[in-house]
């Protein structure tokens, strides 16, 4: 993680493509339009994502922040199908501070 605050540890602790009908399959799983994404914030301090950016993709929005010790589960909805193996997720604060994970 990337920080310019100290005391900010995130882990990635699920993130999975929610299959969608009007997709296509890849491979034996149907893809989808909707990433579920669960945060673990094992620092000292709380964060609060400003911006998801999935494979070079920018989503921003009001995001629910996390609190030390805390889990935080959030839903972005993305610009088109999508399969769940493969992606590089990063979750930007408004100070700068970044995690970014693959799934």
């Amino acid at each position: 993680m990337q920080q310019a605050s100290a005391g900010r540890q995130l882990g990635l602790s699920y993130a999975a493509v929610v299959s969608s009908a009007t997709c296509p399959l890849y491979g034996a799983n149907r893809e989808g339009t909707a990433l579920s994404v669960v945060l673990y914030d094992f620092g000292t301090e709380g964060f609060t994502p400003a911006e998801f950016v999935v494979n070079s993709t920018s989503y921003s929005g009001t995001f629910s922040a996390i609190g030390p010790g805390s889990l935080q589960a959030y839903t972005l909805t993305l610009a088109g199908c999508a399969h769940g193996s493969g992606l590089v997720i990063a979750v930007i604060d408004s100070l700068g501070d970044e995690g970014q994970f693959e799934s």
